[in-house]
């Protein structure tokens, strides 16, 4: 195999081993959007379970209001009945006041038992968009799961073609070759090739030099970058110029 061979084989490996790595990001993010479903309808869920509490609460304070009106209201008819035998004018008047202020009570609770009836309808109107919603958020999650699915089987089959490319390729390359170009895989971009574009690295944007274009021309063995180290080749430019 020439050079040219090898190198053509490893800017190979080094696209499908990019390709595969992009395909397991893409998978596992798919995970991602099923989470964003799930959490959707869980926050939904919650909201009408907050609801319900809150539902429960005015239910609550209604009745306790009407219980207090009921209350105050038959105080007052005691009131009334005794007023109407009592001949002490202090008590009578002692009376007198306590029945207003039953009365203003009276008034109070009926306005805050309003209050709370009128939120009651509230809620239900609420509660009835939210079961809607509910609905739509278990749909879309049911759909979501299914295209996932999809996908995931979908990225596997495709992983494991690029897998077996890959071996493929690697199986073409000699021990030392492979050592190399493993060694600098392993760098922060994942980049073991680097094409030269007018003597200019473009792995790492050094200029070099004119013995390693010279070397590179000559095509007898591999050649790297004295800056990055990553292993250099000529773009089909550069190799007609030169």
């Amino acid at each position: 195999m020439t050079v040219n061979n090898v190198l053509d084989r490893l800017e190979e490996l080094q696209e499908t081993n990019k390709e595969l790595k992009l395909c397991r990001k893409d998978r596992k993010a798919l995970t991602k959007d099923v989470r964003n479903a799930e959490e959707r309808l869980e926050k939904k869920q919650q909201q009408l379970e907050q609801m319900k509490k809150e539902q429960t609460e005015q239910r609550r304070k209604a009745d306790d209001r009407e219980a207090k009106i009921d209350k105050a209201e038959d105080e007052i008819q005691k009131l009334k009945v005794e007023m109407n035998t009592t001949k002490n004018q202090s008590r009578y008047d002692a009376m007198a006041k306590s029945i207003r202020s039953h009365e203003a009570d009276i008034q109070k609770w009926e306005d805050e038992e309003l209050e709370a009836l009128d939120r009651l309808d509230e809620l239900a109107e609420e509660r009835e968009q939210i079961k809607e919603d509910l609905e739509r958020l278990e749909e879309e999650l049911e759909e979501t799961r299914e295209r996932v699915e999809e996908q995931r089987q979908s990225y596997d089959e495709k992983i494991e073609e690029l897998k077996e490319r890959r071996q493929e390729i690697r199986s073409e390359l000699d021990e030392d070759t492979l050592k190399a170009y493993d060694r600098l895989a392993r760098g922060s971009d994942d980049q073991a090739l680097a094409q030269v574009r007018n003597r200019l690295c473009m792995g790492c944007f050094t200029t070099i030099t004119k013995q390693q274009e010279n070397e590179l021309l000559r095509n007898n063995e591999l050649v790297f970058c004295q800056s990055c180290g990553k292993i250099l080749k000529l773009t089909e430019s550069d190799m007609v110029d030169g």
